[in-house]
Parts: C-alpha cells; structure tokens; sequence
C-alpha cells in the first residue's frame, strides 16, 4: 500500500471471488493497514471466478466494512465495482437499498448499451475492462467513446493498463494484446480525451498470470502459474516497478491538468526474447474465444526497446544492446518541452545486456541497466516470454519546474482514425478537432488550423453518420477527402456495425475432423488459428443464440471448437455433447501447492533375510490422504502420557501426510495402555470433524490398533489392528460438502466406475486412473500339470482370485497365460515369457478367470476392464529347443476361440485410426447396451506369420491399437522403485500432447527369488512395504497434470496377510482411485471436460444416513456405521456405543456390554471366530 500510495494511487480495488476462505481472513488485515497508512480501499465483486455472488453476502461485506475510515466513498457513499455479474444486476436494486452503496460496476461482456440499461438502470455509472489493443494496432479511445455516448451524464471508469500476455491453459487461456507503446499512449488518451473520465482504474497491481502488473514481484502469489498450468512461470526475473515511476506525473495531469516535476526519470522496457527467437508455446494474437482474429505473436509484437523520460527540457538517449549503441529518438514530446518524452529504437540482430542513458550537454541524467536480450529458451521451457522486462532511473533532486499551461485549456494537435477514418482524423487532430467518437487524440498544445476556406463538406452518400462533423471541419480547413466527404448535404448513414472494429473472421476451413467446426466457427469469427485457417475476414456475423448444450472434443485439444458450436447449435458427431452449466473452465482449482514432508519408506531387506521393521519398535504410522477442497486442520491432541513421538499435522488439500506415534517401550515395561492418543481434525471452511485414535491395549506390546471415527462427518468408525510394526495404515478421504464424501472405511463401491460415469464418460482411456493388478492370474500355485519350481513366497503375487480383485476395485489385469504341454491354459509367473528355466508356476487357469469376468458383469455390470495377455507360449520343460515352446496356428486359434466365451468383450472390429488410449471411455462404457466390456489387448510372443488378434471377436494386438508407456526398473526395494516410478510419471504431462500416454505406474518390487524362502513372501512385502508407501510417498507427487493412468501392484485388495475374509478387504486404493479421479483429474480442464463437481456438484444427490446436512452423489454410497478390528459389522452403532474406544479382546477397556441388540441379530464382543455382518 505505500508504494501504492507513494506512485499517488488513491485505492486499491480489492477483487474478491464468491465464496473464497481467504477473503475474511484478508479484508480485516488490509482495512487495518490501510487505516493506519491513510490508504483507501473499496470492494470489487469477481462475479467470473467462482460465479455469482449472494446478495445477502455483498451486504453484509459492504455494511461491515463501509463506517472504516479506510474505505474509499463517492460523497457519502461506498463505492464499489464488480469484475461482470450482468445476470445478477437486479441483486443490486436491494444492494443498494440496504447499504446505500454507488455502483460503477465492470459488465464490459454485454457491452455499454445494454449495461446502463440492466436492473432497470440500477448501475449508478460503468467501468469498461478494455483497455489493450486489438490486432497489430495501437490503442484507440473508441470503446470510451461508446460509454460516454450511453451513459450520458453518468460517470465513467476508464481502464489503464500497460501489457497484456497470458499462457494459462488450466484457465484456457494463452494469447496476447499488444503492448509496446501502450502505457504511455493509454495515458496520453486519458489525459487528452474531449471528456475526461471521472475515474481511472490501473489494471493491475498484482495480476502476474496476465502480465499487467505494476507492483513488485513477490513469490507468494505465483500461485496461477501452477493452478493456471503455465508451462513456465514468465513473471519471475521480470519486474515492472519502473512503470509506476511515471504514475505521479500523469496522475497529476489527469487530475489537476498539470505537473510539478522535482526529479528527472527515465522508464525503459522491452521482451528478453525477440520474435522467432524461441517457440511461440502456442500464443495467439488476440483471441478467438472473444472472437477476435487471431494473428502469429511476431506479427504484432514489435522488437523494439521503448522509453519513457520525464525532462524538464529536452535531452538525447542513448541505448545499449549487447556493447552496440544506437541513437535514440523521441515519437512525442511534451508541451513546450516540459513532460513525458517517449520514443523506441529497433533491437534488430542485437543482443546481449540493454543499457539506456539519458544525457543532455554531455552531463547523464539517468542510466537503466537492463535485463539482456537473448534466444537462450532453456529456462522457459523452450518457450518465447511474452512479458516484458521494466526498468527505471533516476536523476539528482532538482528546483521544482511545472509544466506549461493547464492540459485541459488545450487543444489537441496529435492524433489518428482507423480505416477509413485514418485521413481525416490525422489531419483534424493535428488541428484542434478530434472528436473521441471518431478518432483519438494523444497529445495537447497550440493549434494553428489552416485558415478557413468556407467550403461546407458533408459525409459522401452511404457513409457513416460519424463523418459529418470531420468533413464539415476538414473541408472548411483545406482538406475535403474525395473518398469520404463531398459538399452535397448528407447527414450519413447509421450503420448497423461499427466501423471502427477490426475486421472478423467470416468464412474458414479446417482439414480432417475440423473442416466442417471450422466452417462453422470461422463464419461466426470463431477461427482458432491452432486448428483452421481463415479465408475471409468482414464485418462479425452475428452468432446464433446459445443452446442449452455444450460440447468437446474427446481425441485432442480442438480450441474450443466443439464448445462454440454446440453452444451455437451445430453439434456434430466428432464432438461429445456436454450441458452449458457443465463445463471445465479451471476457475475451481483447489489442488495445494504446498509441500507436504514425504513419509520414510521401509526397505523390506536389511540383509535379504527379513523386514527392516525394528523388533520391538514403538513407532506407529498412520497416513492421511486428502483428496477433498478442503485443507484438513489438526486442531487438537490430548497429551498423551505414553508417546515419545506425537507427530500429527494439517494435510493440505490434495496431498498425504504420514503421521507418526512412538511408545516409550522402555519407560513403561509391561503396561502398553495409553488411551489417549487422539488426533482431532476439522476440514477448513466446514463443520465437519474426524478424529484418529492411535492407541495400545494392555498388556499387548503388538498387535496395537487405529481407530477412524467419521462420525463429525456423519459417516462410520472403523477400528484396524496394523499389518505390522512401522507399517503406515491409510485413511482416504475424498468428495466436498456440495457432493457428499467417500471415505476408505468399508469397500462398498464395487462398481465404481458406473459410480462415477458423468464424471469420467468424456475422458479418454488414459485419463482414467484405475488400479492394477501385477501378474494378475496368480493367487495360488496350481496343480495344472507343469512344476518349475515355484512355491508361493516367490510366486503368488496376489491373495485374491480374479472376481474378488475386481471387487476391489482392480481394472487393469497384467494377464500373463500360457499352455502346458499344448493343452489348456493358465495363467502362469515364470522366470522367462516362456519357462526356459524351470523356475515359476501356474495359477488360476484361464476357464476360472473367464468363468469370474462373466460373473462380475452379471453382479455389477457397467465397468470397463482390461486384460494385457503377455506370454502366449506353451510350458513344457521337455522341449528340448526354445523354438518348440512356441505356439502354432492350431493353438493360436484355440486361444482366440476360447476368449471369445467372456460375454462382454468390447465390440468388434474397432477402428485403429484412433488408438483405444486416446478414446472417451464412453465409448467402452457404452457398449453392450451399458454393461461395458472387457478390452482384450495382445501382447503375446507368437511367431511370425501367426495372427496376433482377432478384431472380428473383440482381440486386438497392443501395438496396433493401444499404446500403452509401460515402465519397469526392476528395482529389488520401493525406496529405490517409487522415485524411479515418480520420475517416469513426471515426463508425461497431461495435456494431450506427445508425451501424454496411457502410463502404467508398477509400483511393486521385484527382490530375487532366493531372497525369499526365509519367512519373506512377495505379499508380505507389498502389504508392508510398497504399498503403504504409494499413499504416503506416492500421492505427494501427484498432481491434476501428472498422474498415472494404472497403478500396477501386488496383494491388491488385501490389508492383512492372515485375513483374507471379504470384510477385511483393503478399501484404499479403491477409494483412492475414485479420490484422483473425482478430484485430482477434473481440475484438469485439457483433459477432463466437465466442470469439478466437487464445487458444483450437477448430479442428483441423495442423504447420507446419520448426516441429514449432507448429500451424496447419487452414483455413491458411503458406511455410517461399525466395523471391528475382528472384521465385525455392524450397519449401525448399538445404543450407548463408545466411539473413543477401543475394542479388542481384553477387559481392560469399557465398551459395549455383550449381548447388546442390533437390528435383527445380537453380537458378542471377542468371542467371534470369524466376522459377521450384522445387518
């Protein structure tokens, strides 16, 4: 604020979304430094970020804050301004009413005619947002003009601002408006328009993501760059303080119509990276989504370096670009000397350091030393940087010198038309007439119009109405135009557009899928450059009304096509229709940013024979996953009297945090009890709480227990013992109070991809997470015929067969099937793809895996699921060559046939033009009249010549049509695994773009087969090591435009290596999948084109039991009830039921008494030889 109010700003307008936490944690801070700084301030209600405002909300803001001496008023009233909000302008007629508020509101989108009329004329005056260039042209005052015309004696807000370049396409955004000259010519407009306006608004104090900013850098705020996707973040090295150097100079002009000048300073700036220099990262020239032409950026951008000087009386400048100095010139020069020179020099070839001296008698007045220009991209992503480096210097204190005269006792002697109006208006402006309707004037003084002649001119017949003044003038003065004017009287047409825009797009074309999108748009001005190519330009067509329908388009990034023309009424195939209240428009990211400690990951080997796991060990880990909007606050924690380590904390929004608790074991031999190891949590901005209890049972040192209580959320309890010692038990939360939560306390979405098919039915195949199960047919060593040698440590990769891994959640199947002995056919684990060594086994046979597909379909059908079939080969250890174990024809067909007996296959005969990865899971979803498929994908090891598929029957071969990026380390320990597996999922960003692939994340170890025959099996080290740490480690590294497409593990579904009971199946990475698509992938708008529907949830929603404030969309279901360690279920809490308990099989805890009734059954504590589901 004092830097504001030392460059003489009067306010600062504070832009604030709806329903944005921060907002009252900001305004009490800013009205109290502003008070206390003699600051003002005044309220700007963002109606675009996260939609409307509440009437009752604006009120009471304006009300609380209106009585501060801080707040800036009109007279005696508040003043205050809205960013559009056109829908809700009848709100204000109450607004205004209750709080007695001035309104200068921005709805610069339905352009002035129609804003002076909204909420019957309730806008006390309008402010207009534009303020940059269209096109290759500078600034006019044409759109002030068409304020004034309409509103007549109300007052005007005109916008200031000095650049404007965006590369934000998690907001779909990424053009530029030209610069250049701009901050000095926008202030000469202000200053010498013929009605000056009665306020001006700078655009923008702190607006990095667009570039306008004038106050200084700060590192906190970069947080668009990462919301927003920028490719690099282009505000960083590139100040823009000098700009404010210039601000009490025309400030003063604006205001009092002059200016004292105590200190001569000079402003410089210009791009680091000349045209060409670099890659253009896509930017545009103007913008088709405001229907505007679009140009190349080096087509409007000019390499120059431009200047800024405030003298009190003429001088030279010198620039400097690489040790080349070239001689500078002046473009303007203030009245009589006195004032803001400006000029520009080319850059040409030069580059290198900039150096710009201002000098006069051979004495320096002030030198910038500037930022070099450079073709160097390396640091900005190979990518040009649109915005511009500012710098300023300063002279020594002089004698005040003023300027000459009172600016607005002058005329105008310099100025410009457009097109047809060019003429006129130069030779007019220069003259002392310069009508803002017409033309732009930039500069004021003494003018000496040539001497009248008499001759009275008139516009030419067909000619705008806006001639008539200029040609009465122009002719009377000795220049009468032959092309415009004429002296037979006319008063000119009005016209039905204006002719002073620039020329729109009006007939394109486009090639392949976008011909007839471009034809389209591009007749409506809708002509993204990216994907068509304009032919005609004209005057703007008028597009037709909007539809209640959207759409995208699924394979690429189409520019917005899809969404213009289905939203104008020419939805075609190509594109997936969407409503309009249902679109991505990244105005809803919540993903943190903000670093969250990795959890330690355990080694599995400390010496190959047993778990780095210290015997004894106190230590007790619990890992939170936050996939919900809303930062989770660790907001208590009894003392507990036991612990050493009591290590709970926040979890930011979209992160994971692992959470630590140690018993001191040694202080306490024999008494383990500790009842107090409560961690209490709220989500930030709601009323819900939930609460983990970390506590011991006398007299056991092991098993200890956790306890996840949502019941502050109106969900259930859930008590787990813990697989093992120093293994992290996870707690995943994900949804919003507008969409209900989903939590990982009971496995209850089986089917959760119909759970969430509006969510997901637009992405392609790749851009659905899903989990995946690692040598999927092997839950158990068979007896098929074939012995290498396998036993189960080394061998069983899963513990649930193939229908419970995918009731778990499980949808891609790393399926690896082979014959034995040329007959039937099993899946198999082997050392090689075909059993050279003896050293493997045989699992579920291929009948038992297509016996449980077709059944998982009849109980829950709708799912899409698929199977990678790698091997292929016969296992026969007789085979005394490799050549043998080969299949042949007879054997490929008998293959085929009897995958063609699982009923849901996709269909056949699937066109490759698009690979199935980059098709809209709709389309897999859909098939089978809904019940979805399974996509059968070879990748088997068959000879040349053999047929690799059968598309006729649903087989398709990976290479041909599905590409998937598939990496394996072969790393023996997940401390070495998970950062290789990280790396890899990091160079594959999401945006549709070369890199972006169907990614298969293997997040399970590969130790040698000797390293397990001592107690050590390959469950046990997935169950205890590497997958605990995918949510701890893992998930940190996860992000809305990196994420895996498949996380391929081991021990799917399974939480203790000694229950394999239904009710003891492991929920979490169910729900975690269901978390990273519902809301880790929808804040991504490339590839998910719905809008998040965790902030606006569209979806009919149902009451959750036990909390009738909260709804759940009505794909879901979440548990409210109780589940014991023993895997004991209870639908509902019996009465009494203590939820800071614990239960286990001691007396040494009250709980409930035995025999208490619930539902139709009883249950009794402890005595449970296996669980039961009371209903």
């Amino acid at each position: 604020m004092k830097l504001a109010k030392d460059a003489s700003i009067d306010a600062f307008a504070l832009n604030m979304a709806s329903g944005d936490d921060t907002n009252n944690i900001a305004l009490p801070l800013a009205f109290s430094a502003a008070e206390a700084l003699g600051f003002k301030l005044f309220f700007s209600f963002d109606y675009a970020g996260n939609g409307s405002w509440d009437k009752s909300v604006v009120t009471g803001m304006i009300k609380k804050y209106r009585s501060s001496g801080a707040y800036f008023k009109e007279g005696q009233k508040p003043f205050v301004s809205t960013f559009e909000g056109p829908d809700n302008a009848t709100d204000w007629q109450d607004i205004k009413k209750d709080t007695n508020c001035f309104l200068i509101p921005d709805w610069s989108s339905v352009g002035a005619q129609p804003a002076v009329q909204l909420g019957n004329g309730v806008a006390d005056g309008l402010f207009s947002w534009d303020a940059w260039p269209k096109g290759p042209a500078n600034m006019t005052t044409y759109p002030d003009a068409s304020y004034y015309d309409f509103l007549g004696s109300k007052p005007y807000m005109m916008a200031v601002s000095p650049w404007f370049y965006t590369n934000l396409p998690g907001y779909s955004k990424n053009w530029l408006w030209r610069g250049d000259d701009l901050w000095f010519q926008r202030w000469q407009q202000v200053i010498s328009l013929d009605r000056q306006p009665d306020y001006v608004q700078i655009i923008s104090w702190n607006d990095y993501g667009e570039s306008h900013y004038i106050g200084p850098l700060d590192g906190r705020q970069y947080e668009a760059f990462t919301i927003g996707k920028a490719p690099f973040n282009y505000a960083l090295g590139m100040p823009h303080d000098g700009w404010r150097e210039t601000l009490p100079y025309y400030i003063s002009m604006y205001k009092s119509g002059s200016a004292s000048i105590t200190e001569e300073r000079a402003v410089a700036w210009y791009r680091v990276n000349k045209n060409n220099a670099c890659l253009d990262g896509g930017t545009t020239g103007n913008t088709a989504n405001q229907l505007q032409y679009e140009y190349s950026p080096n087509n409007m951008m000019q390499d120059r370096v431009f200047y800024d000087v405030l003298l009190t009386s003429n001088a030279q400048v010198q620039v400097t670009i690489g040790g080349v100095t070239q001689q500078g010139t002046w473009d303007q020069e203030p009245y009589r000397g006195v004032g803001m020179y400006h000029g520009s020099v080319p850059i040409g070839s030069a580059s290198g350091s900039v150096v710009v001296t201002v000098n006069r008698g051979g004495t320096t007045i002030a030198t910038i030393n500037g930022a070099a220009i450079t073709s160097d991209c390396s640091k900005t992503d190979g990518k040009n940087n649109y915005n511009p480096w500012v710098g300023s210097g300063r002279g020594p204190p002089i004698a005040a010198v003023r300027t000459y005269g009172d600016v607005k006792q002058l005329s105008c002697v310099k100025g410009f038309g457009v097109y047809e109006f060019t003429g006129v208006c130069d030779f007019a402006c220069a003259n002392g007439y310069c009508p803002s309707a017409a033309c732009t004037c930039l500069k004021k003084g003494d003018a000496t119009p040539p001497k009248e002649t008499g001759m009275v001119g008139y516009p030419l017949p067909g000619k705008s109405g806006s001639f008539q003044g200029l040609c009465s003038f122009n002719c009377n003065h000795g220049y009468c135009p032959n092309t415009v004017c004429g002296t037979t009287p006319n008063t000119g047409v009005v016209l039905s557009y204006s002719p002073f825009l620039p020329p729109a797009c009006t007939g394109g074309s486009g090639s392949d899928a976008f011909q007839g999108l471009c034809d389209f748009g591009c007749h409506l001005g809708f002509c993204p450059m990216a994907v068509c190519k304009c032919t005609a330009t004209g005057i703007l067509v008028q597009t037709p009304a909007k539809t209640s329908e959207s759409g995208t388009y699924p394979e690429s990034d189409d520019h917005g096509l899809c969404k213009f023309a289905c939203e104008h009424g020419y939805c075609p195939p190509v594109c997936a229709k969407l409503p309009t209240d249902n679109t991505c428009d990244g105005s809803n990211r919540m993903y943190s940013v903000e670093d969250v400690p990795l959890g330690e990951i355990e080694r599995w080997s400390n010496d190959g024979q047993k778990l780095d796991h210290i015997s004894g060990s106190g230590d007790q880990y619990v890992t939170i996953v936050n996939l919900t909007p809303y930062r989770m606050v660790h907001t208590s924690s009894p003392t507990p009297y036991q612990f050493t380590v009591w290590d709970f904390g926040d979890i930011p929004s979209g992160k994971a945090r692992k959470n630590k608790a140690a018993y001191d074991l040694s202080s306490h031999v024999g008494s383990f009890s500790d009842t107090n190891g409560f961690a209490n949590y709220r989500l930030e901005g709601t009323d819900k709480t939930f609460q983990v209890h970390v506590t011991s049972h006398m007299p056991d040192k092991y098993e200890r227990r956790v306890v996840f209580d949502l019941g502050g959320m109106g969900m259930g309890w859930r008590e787990l013992g813990f697989p093992g010692e120093r293994v992290s038990v996870a707690l995943v939360i994900t949804g919003s109070e507008d969409f209900g939560y989903v939590n990982s306390l009971q496995l209850n979405n089986i089917a959760w991809m119909r759970s969430m098919y509006d969510i997901i039915k637009y992405r392609q195949l790749r851009h659905v997470v899903v989990p995946g199960s690692h040598d999927a047919a092997m839950s158990k060593i068979s007896d098929s015929g074939w012995l290498g040698g396998g036993i189960p440590d080394n061998t069983e990769t899963q513990s649930l067969d193939h229908y419970n891994q995918l009731r778990v959640g499980v949808r891609y199947f790393d399926m690896r099937i082979a014959s034995i002995r040329g007959g039937d056919f099993w899946g198999a684990h082997v050392s090689g793809n075909t059993g050279a060594s003896p050293m493997g086994s045989t699992g579920e046979s291929l009948d038992d895996l297509i016996l449980a597909t077709n059944r998982f379909y009849t109980d829950y059908p709708g799912e899409v699921i698929v199977w990678v079939i790698k091997y292929m080969t016969d296992l026969n250890t007789d085979h005394a060559s490799a050549s043998a174990r080969y299949w042949d024809a007879d054997m490929v067909d008998k293959f085929y046939t009897q995958l063609e007996r699982i009923t849901n296959r996709c269909p056949p005969n699937m066109s490759n033009n698009t690979m199935f990865d980059k098709r809209p899971i709709n389309e897999f979803l859909d098939a089978n009249n809904g019940k979805g498929c399974v996509l059968l994908i070879t990748d088997g090891n068959l000879l040349d010549g053999l047929p690799k598929d059968r598309p006729g029957s649903g087989i398709y071969h990976l290479n041909d049509y599905f590409q998937t990026d598939d990496y394996w380390p072969n790393k023996q320990t997940t401390s070495d695994n998970a950062p290789l597996q990280v790396d890899h999922m990091l160079g594959h960003k999401r945006d549709k773009g070369n890199t972006d692939a169907y990614t298969i994340m293997q997040w399970q170890v590969t130790p040698s087969a000797g390293d397990l025959i001592s107690g050590l099996t390959l469950q046990l080290i997935a169950n205890q090591e590497s997958n605990p740490a995918l949510y701890h480690y893992g998930v940190n590294k996860m992000t809305p435009d990196y994420f895996p497409t498949v996380i391929l593990h081991d021990a799917v579904g399974l939480f203790h290596v000694k229950d394999l009971s239904f009710e003891s199946y492991n929920p979490m990475m169910q729900t975690l999948v269901i978390g990273l698509n519902l809301y880790m992938v929808t804040q991504n708008c490339i590839v998910s084109s719905i809008s998040n529907p965790l902030v606006a949830a569209k979806a009919k929603a149902k009451t959750l039991g036990g909390s009738p404030t909260t709804t759940l969309h009505s794909g879901f279901k979440t548990f409210s009830g109780v589940i014991f360690a023993n895997g004991t279920v209870l639908d509902e809490a019996p009465p009494g039921f203590c939820r800071t308990c614990s239960y286990n099989d001691t007396d040494t805890i009250d709980h409930a008494a035995n025999g208490t009734a619930v539902g139709r059954r009883r249950w009794t504590r402890g005595t449970l030889s296996r669980p039961v589901h009371v209903e």
